[in-house]
């Protein structure tokens, strides 16, 4: 997973110098804990960690994925547009 998301963050440009969409994550054996600071950013970096699983021939069981919203008005989709 760490190599994972060094290409994600590489990707995105948000390395720890420079990141201005304010993305965190936890890597604990196999699960992770994203934290961002809007739906907007939760999409951007949730969509390119799908993208790039690929690469690895991983994916997410979206039927273990869950998330906490502090907005209840925007819903956190995956790239297919599940929830």
């Amino acid at each position: 997973m760490h190599v994972l998301f060094y290409d994600v963050h590489n990707l995105l440009g948000t390395f720890r110098a420079a990141q201005p969409y304010n993305i965190a994550e936890l890597l604990y054996a196999d699960d992770t804990l994203l934290l961002t600071i809007s739906t907007q950013h939760m999409h951007r970096i949730l969509h390119r960690i799908e993208s790039e699983s690929e690469t690895y021939n991983m994916e997410l069981n979206k039927d273990k994925c869950a998330y906490i919203a502090m907005d209840r008005y925007n819903n956190i989709k995956f790239a297919d547009g599940s929830t």
